[in-house]
């Protein structure tokens, strides 16, 4: 999956996703459960990584705003997914992916556009996701 968003583009495998522009951008690698800011211009290739594009010693604030172009387009994609389908659709869906094997769900749906929109608007309040679903 490849969009245009916000002067750059979102992509979307299965073990890595970010949002890239003209001059680096953000990737979440699935794998390693790691986030970091990508350097390059060619973007990820799924499995190989390059580490040569990740940048190494971040402050959280440059992290931060260099995930938010992906994040803003997350909130977008699930408001949109339950606008359109509702709650249940996604509640089902949620249901459907934790009976897989080995599957790791995290935060129902309800809970993780919370916790993303969160994220976005009030960072340093943010509760830890377990934290949050312990609330709920």
């Amino acid at each position: 999956y490849r969009r245009e968003w916000q002067n750059g583009h979102i992509e979307l495998y299965g073990s890595c996703a970010g949002w890239y522009g003209p001059d680096g951008g953000f990737v979440f690698i699935r794998p390693r459960k790691r986030i970091a800011i990508w350097t390059g211009g060619p973007t990820p290739i799924p499995g190989v990584w390059q580490p040569e594009f990740i940048k190494r010693r971040v402050k959280k604030e440059e992290l931060y705003m260099a995930s938010l172009p992906f994040l803003d387009w997350l909130i977008d994609y699930e408001q949109a997914i339950l606008d359109r389908f509702g709650n249940e659709y996604r509640e089902q869906n949620y249901y459907r992916y934790d009976q897989v094997p080995k599957a790791t769900s995290w935060l129902r749906p309800e809970a993780a556009l919370r916790w993303f929109t969160s994220f976005r608007e009030t960072p340093n309040e943010l509760l830890r996701p377990k934290k949050l679903s312990q609330n709920l």
